[in-house]
């Protein structure tokens, strides 16, 4: 007992330790973007950056933006920083779910974050655009460990405890996303403050402390694996002749259909919100990125106690089934006071705290309904597809949230995404 214990602290460190790394750009991306697009010595990428400029004239003439938001900023944030790494991370997470059922989770956590820890050495001294947009490249190509260590949580619980455990992988997840960001706003005030003149040399850029940041949370998380985690999946000599396909989607039985389909919808409308969520308190409340950053921490703390908390004391009082139609009517909540309250901020932040809670108790239920109707065999497959999914919705997700933001406003694009979801509370009585 004490040593599965110790292993699924472990798994939950390097889970965590890995999401930090993830989202440590997340408030850099308006001031990263700007510095390659601004700045003089990147002659070399102007056919680049002219092409996504090109990109976005195109869809500005197709979207009716409001004149009060910078289009150009918007859509190349949205479209290069944010897509192109889900794009890949979506084609290659199921890969690298179906490795790790050949050959154990931890040899693939091990060659994942070393392809992560490459794409971070060459944000270090990506003094141009191209060089930069290879660092992504990279990351979304090897980004496929969240899959692979949701696949190994998977394989120390069992179904009594299953979905207990995945509230845990939501807990590292949500802590990650509250440490990020302000880890990484920290990294570039330090770098910009105390080390600006060893940052403007040559080989380095302003933001190379916080891609060195990045790169040692990687070397972190390979020592962990390497030294502390031991393996949890044991692989056969059948399953290793099997065939890589993303078409084995259609081998999978309906349940676990249904469960990444609903997986797949949640987060489309979670990362539409996730969008313009900024975009309300800018323009609404006038905030600050600083201000704006707590109410990010202000979330991520909320949903980070929930999915360590609610999921565990629900688990086995209620199905997954109800869990996730209790989290779909919370989130609901949230888009429907929302737009009501928006002229009291105070109100308007209490009204986050349903789409917490029905975040903590549809996230842990999703995945815990769908792992248990998996085979065995197919843990990693099936967790990878289901975060390669989510990796799909966080590409599409910004312009479906944003379009719909610009051109309806708020009112009308949350009654939106009710409508949506209501969709997904359907198929949940398909379960």
């Amino acid at each position: 007992m004490f040593k599965q214990k110790k292993n699924l602290f472990v798994l939950v460190f390097i889970i965590m330790i890995d999401f930090i790394g993830f989202t440590l750009i997340f408030p850099l991306v308006p001031d990263l973007l700007l510095y390659y697009l601004n700045h003089p010595i990147y002659k070399s990428d102007e056919v680049i950056i002219h092409f996504f400029l090109l990109i976005d004239r195109t869809f500005k003439q197709l979207i009716p933006f409001s004149n009060n938001l910078n289009g150009d900023v918007v859509l190349i944030v949205g479209g290069i920083i944010s897509s192109i790494f889900s794009v890949l991370q979506f084609i290659f997470s199921p890969y690298w779910g179906k490795l790790s059922d050949f050959y154990g989770r931890k040899k693939i956590l091990i060659y994942t974050n070393i392809g992560l820890g490459l794409s971070y050495l060459f944000w270090l001294f990506s003094k141009s655009f191209s060089m930069f947009l290879i660092s992504r490249i990279i990351g979304g190509i090897m980004s496929g460990n969240l899959g692979v260590a949701s696949a190994a949580m998977a394989d120390m619980s069992n179904k009594e405890n299953r979905t207990v455990y995945m509230g845990l992988v939501g807990m590292a997840f949500g802590l990650g996303f509250v440490i990020g960001p302000v880890f990484g706003g920290l990294l570039y005030y330090i770098g910009n403050e105390y080390l600006r003149d060893l940052l403007q040399n040559s080989f380095f850029h302003p933001f190379s402390i916080c891609a060195l940041g990045s790169f040692s949370l990687s070397l972190i998380s390979i020592l962990f694996n390497f030294f502390f985690l031991e393996e949890t999946h044991q692989t056969s000599q059948k399953t290793t002749r099997e065939r890589i396909s993303i078409m084995q989607i259609n081998q999978l039985n309906t349940p676990v259909k249904l469960g990444i389909l609903l997986n797949l919808v949640y987060m489309l409308i979670f990362t539409s919100y996730e969008f313009t969520f900024t975009f309300f308190y800018k323009f609404t409340f006038n905030l600050t990125p600083k201000e704006i950053g707590f109410i990010f921490l202000y979330l991520g703390l909320l949903i980070a106690l929930g999915q360590g908390s609610l999921s565990r004391m629900l688990s086995g009082k209620i199905s997954e089934k109800t869990m996730m139609q209790l989290g779909i009517v919370s989130i609901s909540t949230t888009f429907l006071l929302q737009p009501i309250l928006k002229q009291n901020i105070f109100f308007s932040l209490l009204t986050l705290i349903p789409l917490a809670l029905g975040n903590s108790l549809f996230q842990p239920a999703v995945n815990g309904y769908t792992s248990l109707h998996s085979k065995k065999e197919e843990q990693g497959y099936v967790l990878g597809l289901m975060r390669s999914l989510g990796s799909l919705s966080r590409a599409i997700g910004p312009f479906v949230g944003g379009s719909l933001y610009w051109m309806f406003g708020i009112q009308i694009s949350y009654l939106i995404f009710i409508f949506i979801l209501l969709i997904a509370l359907y198929l949940t009585f398909r379960l």
